[in-house]
């Protein structure tokens, strides 16, 4: 096992990365995300809509997966928060957007969280196994 790396992608997502072997490129990694919030990546504002929010936390997602050395490919585990958790068809569009494949998908937990700060409508967090 290496030392842990840790990565801040755009300012707004934090994650850390652990590889499992003897070195970085022989090892496989296991990824763990910070919050990620649907922020706008070049503002850093918080959208007002849904749709957007979701949109961006998707985007974060991704950044956030490459940044480790992965793809989206790679996630085995993704968290969803929502404030209105009957609100999941925004989340749900994005989902199958980046998981077209439904034999491939990660698992995926949606619960609700009422006390978000600064507008977030929705918040997730995921896991990944990068070779």
């Amino acid at each position: 096992m290496t030392e842990p790396v840790i990565g801040l992608v755009d300012g707004l997502v934090r994650y850390w990365r652990l590889t499992f072997g003897a070195d970085k490129l022989s090892g496989f990694g296991l990824v763990m995300s910070g919050v990620i919030l649907g922020r706008d990546p070049s503002t850093g504002a918080m959208p007002e809509s849904l749709d957007a929010q979701c949109a961006n936390m998707f985007a974060h997602m991704k950044a956030t997966v490459e940044a480790a050395g992965g793809s989206t490919d790679d996630i085995i585990k993704m968290t969803v928060w929502l404030k209105d958790r009957t609100q999941r068809g925004p989340v749900n569009v994005e989902w199958l957007k980046m998981f077209p494949d439904e034999h491939s998908r990660p698992a995926r937990h949606a619960l609700p969280m009422d006390n978000m700060d600064g507008g977030a409508l929705v918040q997730c967090d995921f896991t990944a196994m990068i070779d």
